[in-house]
């Protein structure tokens, strides 16, 4: 046991401290607790399997952060930012992740069913196109960033597979193909040239 402190990113002021066997365990009690953790340095940890659902985490940032099986879910997280972050198997239903950033985020088996993703940016981010945006509450004014290309993503993506060399992603007016942005129009003119 030792004592564990969650500092606010803007100021490094304390927003919670304690003594605790790990830092999972700290944040987990500061939840239970109803401690806001809005704008909270949660970067590099490993929260694993945490129990965090319903918290306030509007505008803090989880980047490097090992958040496997995390359950995340109807978190208010406003603003927040996943850069970096492992998101494998964690649940995020029902949250408020409009405004959030994913920069290389790492997701599989990622629950978003009743998600707001509104405004949301996924920056040279693959992984995000294994998630079921179908289930996600809203879209509206998200992006996809590839490099120096941005691409609205306000709709679920239609991803193919089973192509060579590599799937296929429709956004709203890009493909992304081959790790590059497309406008659609032209790509699918190409398309066709192809297979006449």
């Amino acid at each position: 046991m030792k004592a564990y402190h969650i500092q606010s990113l803007a100021d490094q002021s304390l927003l919670f401290t304690g003594v605790f066997k790990n830092f999972r365990a700290c944040v987990e009690t500061a939840i239970d607790q109803g401690v806001s953790l809005a704008e909270a340095d949660l970067r590099g940890r490993n929260l694993s399997f945490a129990m965090l659902d319903g918290g306030v985490f509007d505008a803090a940032d989880f980047s490097g952060s090992n958040l496997c099986g995390a359950n995340l879910s109807e978190i208010a997280a406003s603003g927040s930012v996943w850069n970096d972050a492992d998101l494998t198997g964690a649940c995020l239903a029902y949250s408020d992740l409009s405004a959030a950033v994913f920069r290389a985020t790492q997701f599989g088996a990622t629950d978003i069913a009743g998600c707001d993703l509104r405004r949301a940016l996924f920056i040279d981010c693959p992984s995000c196109f294994h998630l079921n945006f179908s289930e996600a509450l809203s879209m509206q004014g998200a992006y996809y960033i590839c490099g120096p290309q941005a691409a609205p993503m306000s709709h679920p993506p239609l991803v193919m597979l089973g192509l060579a060399p590599g799937p296929v992603t429709m956004l709203d007016s890009h493909v992304l193909y081959r790790g590059e942005l497309i406008e659609r129009n032209y790509w699918l003119a190409q398309f066709k040239s192809c297979v006449r």
